[in-house]
């Protein structure tokens, strides 16, 4: 967290998207998701800041204007494309509004998401970067399910709490999610964008090196190039087993097998010079 001072004004905002709260993403959620007309970029810094900000309205209408001005400038994390939401902020949300069932999302940095789960999230993905009705619904239908009967969170034995993955139910979710609030959907879809360049970052061999609208096509793409590799050689059984691997499992073992299959190319060609 960051403390701001200016003069006798005071405020504690976060440094980076980690640091906020789902409180705060879902209310910037719902302001990026209206009709900003002619906002000025300071008037959207202002709009933020009061939201991210550690003060009651009335301090707000109190504070000076070169105050408001002073905290403005160091709120460039925002805008800033390195700077990534990787943390679940919403891991336990009512299903439709109500608390009577809830549904659970994956963990930090998708870290317990299978390879089936991961490719759905990508299709659907691809979609909202296409602007199609419904494409945040589907997203957050295929990462937020129903929790497990009589499951021990504290012990987390399966390390998930979710159901496993069925692609059969999405669209069942997708529907109840329409009336899930805007700014949420949008909070899912930034932490769900942030996971997966942190996820291209940490395996260029298997994505490619990210950057540039081509990404959604490489992660799109190193996902059936993950799924083949794999299952060439039958070492990890079915093509359903292989669906049912946990994403960081899976990339680690085809790095892995990448690497072995450069270093047996590299000695074949050393052969055949010597």
């Amino acid at each position: 967290m960051l403390n701001l001072i200016f003069e006798t004004w005071s405020v504690t905002i976060p440094e980076r998207w980690n640091e906020c709260t789902g409180q705060q993403l879902e209310k910037i959620g719902t302001l990026f998701t209206t009709d900003l007309g002619d906002m000025t970029e300071m008037e959207l810094r202002l709009r933020i800041l009061r939201i991210i900000g550690n003060r009651s309205g009335y301090w707000w209408r109190r504070c000076s204007s070169d105050a408001k001005y002073h905290f403005a400038q160091q709120v460039d994390w925002l805008f800033d494309k390195e700077q990534l939401l990787t943390e679940n902020k919403f891991f336990r949300v009512p299903l439709n509004g109500r608390n009577l069932m809830q549904v659970f999302g994956p963990k930090d940095g998708l870290l317990n998401c299978t390879l089936a789960e991961f490719h759905e999230a990508e299709m659907a993905y691809r979609k909202l970067v296409d602007k199609v009705e419904g494409a945040m619904d589907e997203l957050a239908a295929v990462l937020w399910r129903e929790g497990k009967k009589f499951y021990k969170l504290e012990k987390d034995p399966d390390g998930d709490i979710r159901v496993p993955f069925n692609q059969n139910t999405v669209a069942w979710r997708a529907r109840l999610f329409r009336r899930w609030p805007e700014g949420r959907k949008w909070a899912i879809a930034r932490m769900y964008d942030g996971c997966r360049q942190q996820i291209m970052q940490q395996f260029p061999d298997v994505f490619g090196a990210p950057g540039g609208e081509g990404d959604v096509q490489q992660s799109f793409d190193g996902m059936f190039k993950l799924m083949r590799g794999l299952a060439a050689d039958g070492k990890y059984g079915t093509f359903e087993n292989i669906e049912k691997m946990n994403l960081y499992t899976a990339l680690y073992e085809l790095t892995l097998a990448m690497e072995e299959q450069e270093e047996q190319r590299h000695a074949m060609q050393m052969q055949e010079t010597y």
